[in-house]
């Protein structure tokens, strides 16, 4: 089973700040890097039609098991932590001790310059995305003549949005300064939590990143008779 106790940060959230991150090892991502380096070559199952992103490259993964089953080992633990932190599951009306959480779906976005992922949610109960390269640098990003003077200097940001109880109801923004330094980090999160991804402009490689959603998996737990 993977581990990761090798994670070099994990930064806990709030309900003010209801998502936390992690970041994981190289070899920890290996089955992950080499299965997405077989799509980028062959360009396998699209996965456009289940998805928000005006992206052109969006694949699925969840047909490899063994990947499946080594994503699960690698966020349960996160997912725990995030429970244990946040106890998100005490505000979905389920009874959670009768199942247990399971990865539903997987794949893989192969961003290019100008595309973007509008403000979106996800269906499950937990949610993920995981950086695996990105091409450029928030500073040369925010230094695009259509940012540098604008009072919300965002491009190549992945952003959530949020009712802030402290701020009398009012909706948050939260930016995060993904750039090269982010690869191999991950961002866990409630899946009805709403989040996009503003367009890059300085790189003509790709920007790749995966995502997946667990569910509650009850088929076990009704038993076998109607």
């Amino acid at each position: 089973m993977t581990q990761t106790k090798k994670q070099v940060k994990v930064e806990f959230g709030n309900l003010y700040k209801p998502y936390i991150l992690a970041a994981f090892t190289k070899e920890q991502l290996q089955p992950l890097v080499d299965a997405v380096k077989e799509i980028k070559l062959n360009n396998l199952q699209e996965y456009n039609y289940r998805l928000a992103g005006n992206i052109e490259h969006e694949y699925e993964l969840y047909d490899n098991q063994n990947l499946v089953d080594h994503i699960t080992a690698l966020y349960s633990p996160l997912i725990k932590l995030h429970n244990d932190k946040i106890e998100y599951e005490k505000e979905i009306s389920f009874n959670s001790k009768s199942s247990h959480l399971k990865l539903n779906s997987l794949w893989v976005n192969f961003q290019q310059k100008y595309e973007f992922n509008p403000l979106h949610s996800h269906s499950g109960v937990y949610s993920f995305v995981l950086w695996l390269q990105v091409p450029y640098s928030i500073e040369d990003e925010m230094k695009i003549p259509q940012s540098k003077k604008a009072n919300t200097n965002c491009p190549g940001h992945f952003y959530f949005s949020y009712l802030n109880p402290s701020n009398l109801g009012g909706i948050q923004i939260t930016n995060l300064p993904v750039d090269k330094t982010w690869e191999y980090k991950t961002a866990l999160f409630p899946s009805t939590l709403l989040h996009g991804v503003h367009p890059f402009y300085t790189s003509d490689e790709y920007r790749i990143s995966v995502s997946g959603n667990f569910v509650y998996d009850i088929h076990n737990s009704l038993g076998s008779n109607p």
